[in-house]
């Protein structure tokens, strides 16, 4: 469930940064929109089979506990510290 002040930002940032952004000198501009687009790209291609296979990225299912504990914080079971704390456990997990 979103907050309805998230479902604004959206429509408030964008005209913002297109706003901020041509204030920029175009040669940052240009930089931004193809080092992004190269990211994009690069992503992309690394998603597909072919290329986890090639540089040998092993898929990683996550560990059942985690998948346990991050839907007890999602149902409000847990109080502050104990989410805090399978919230950096959950994180320490996916970074390995």
């Amino acid at each position: 469930m979103q907050v309805p002040a998230m479902k604004l930002f959206p429509v408030i940032v964008c005209p913002l940064i297109f706003i901020g952004g041509t204030m920029f000198p175009a040669a940052l501009n240009v930089y931004w929109l193809i080092n992004n687009s190269l990211t994009l790209i690069q992503v992309s291609i690394l998603k597909t089979q072919r290329a986890k296979d090639y540089f040998g990225i092993k898929h990683q299912k996550p560990d059942a506990s985690v998948v346990a504990n991050l839907g007890a914080i999602r149902r409000g079971k847990l109080n502050e510290f104990q989410c805090m704390f399978l919230v950096k456990e959950s994180i320490d997990f996916f970074t390995i």
